[in-house]
């Protein structure tokens, strides 16, 4: 058996993208109680009404802390849903009065594939929901997350752009900051939710660079990448004409450190792609496994 691993790693949240299940990826401890906030307002939404993961590093964030804004009791309450009243949501609370079954089994016969059909109807409807509560997150309590799905860093002007997820998103602020200052005009898409998978804002991302890295710390055996963002990349890209060149890439797995010299070595590899078209040599499933180790 292959050994097994407590850190910073997202295979295990990955590994629930089927389940009907909303994922999000933060990349602070304010984030985190943020997304909190912001997944109440959403996961309650009548038309909505699905559980969600707050995904976050294994001991990088779990086991750490720092400082953050609580918000007033009084601004939290006005910004969250109010709770229902006796009509509302009567499948959710036990309420003798109205008798309910829960985790019950259907037979084919019955309404199972309608029920997994409102899942996806919810999902795709949950999109512009995360919109909204983003945008009205920021207006009221002042800090922005993108639109909700994802948030650019430096993308205006970019010609190199790499996906991201996590606290190493937000190392690679800094990597694109310094690559900059070298005169190269590279980007950041931090991927903020992988279920809804934001389709739309990924397509968009990939007709404004020409060469997109799209860096993976989960693993997803058997797929096309061996990644589980790359692979929903590439299948949300397929048959779009005009996007940017792809490179899958593995980092961090298993909670391994990544340094910030390391990431921005990774960008010189996506601007060596866009100025030769070179690709590293050792790829595995067309993916570039940055920092493995050599086997003596």
């Amino acid at each position: 058996a292959p050994p097994w691993n407590i850190w910073a790693d997202f295979t295990d949240v990955c590994s629930q993208r089927d389940t009907g299940w909303m994922t999000s990826f933060c990349a602070t401890h304010q984030e985190i109680y943020d997304e909190i906030l912001m997944s109440y307002k959403v996961c309650e939404d009548y038309d909505i009404l699905l559980p969600k993961f707050v995904a976050y590093g294994g001991f990088i964030l779990s086991h750490t802390s720092k400082p953050i804004i609580i918000e007033d009791q009084d601004a939290v309450d006005a910004f969250l849903p109010a709770l229902p009243d006796e009509k509302g949501w009567p499948h959710i609370f036990i309420d003798p009065e109205r008798p309910m079954m829960h985790g019950n089994l259907i037979m084919p016969s019955g309404f199972y594939s309608e029920f997994r059909m409102k899942i996806q109807e919810a999902m795709m409807l949950a999109k512009e929901k995360i919109k909204a509560v983003a945008s009205e997150f920021e207006r009221i309590f002042g800090r922005s997350y993108g639109n909700g799905l994802i948030q650019e860093y430096k993308m205006d002007d970019a010609d190199v752009g790499v996906l991201a997820y996590g606290d190493l998103a937000l190392q690679m602020e800094d990597a694109v900051d310094a690559v900059r200052e070298e005169g190269y005009k590279v980007g950041l898409v931090k991927l903020r939710h992988f279920r809804p998978f934001p389709v739309e804002d990924v397509i968009a991302t990939a007709k404004k660079v020409k060469v997109l890295g799209v860096i993976d710390r989960a693993t997803a055996f058997g797929s096309n990448t061996g990644g589980p963002i790359s692979s929903e990349v590439l299948s949300a890209l397929y048959g779009i004409p005009g996007t940017a060149k792809i490179l899958p890439m593995m980092n961090g797995i298993g909670g391994r450190e990544v340094t910030l010299e390391q990431q921005k070595d990774q960008l010189k590899i996506l601007i060596k792609l866009n100025e030769t078209g070179e690709v590293p040599e050792d790829l595995l499933s067309g993916t570039f496994w940055y920092g493995k180790l050599e086997v003596e």
